[in-house]
């Protein structure tokens, strides 16, 4: 995990997931939203905004430490919004996910264990 926040996320601030319909059984997926939630003296967590991809109706599987993360009363540290129409409601998008570093860090839930192997997919039934 260092090695990810180290060398792909050191100098970021909103991680974004972007929800397609195998995103939730990646490893890697999984991986990245742990590194970007981790919390430290020397770590501030990375806000984190998930976009549903065009195509994929009005829902997504949701990543399983995403999902620990979002609720639908949206007081909690994740966002979940549709794919943008404009480059300002990407940016509104990822001010809001930014803003919650600080407002709703205490609600970060960000486990020990980590995804060994890619899973099966919930929507084609497929181990990518």
């Amino acid at each position: 995990m260092g090695q990810i926040r180290e060398k792909y996320l050191k100098d970021s601030t909103v991680t974004i997931v972007l929800l397609g319909s195998c995103t939730h059984s990646r490893r890697y997926v999984d991986w990245e939203i742990k590194s970007s939630l981790t919390q430290g003296e020397q770590h501030t967590p990375n806000g984190l905004l998930g976009i549903l991809l065009p195509g994929q109706g009005n829902s997504a599987h949701l990543p399983d430490r995403f999902k620990l993360n979002w609720n639908r009363e949206n007081d909690c540290y994740a966002l979940y919004k549709a794919y943008p129409s404009t480059a300002n409601q990407l940016g509104a998008m990822i001010d809001d996910a930014f803003g919650r570093r600080s407002s709703h860090a205490n609600q970060i839930k960000n486990p020990q264990e980590v995804m060994k192997n890619n899973h099966k997919c919930k929507k084609c039934g497929v181990t990518h």
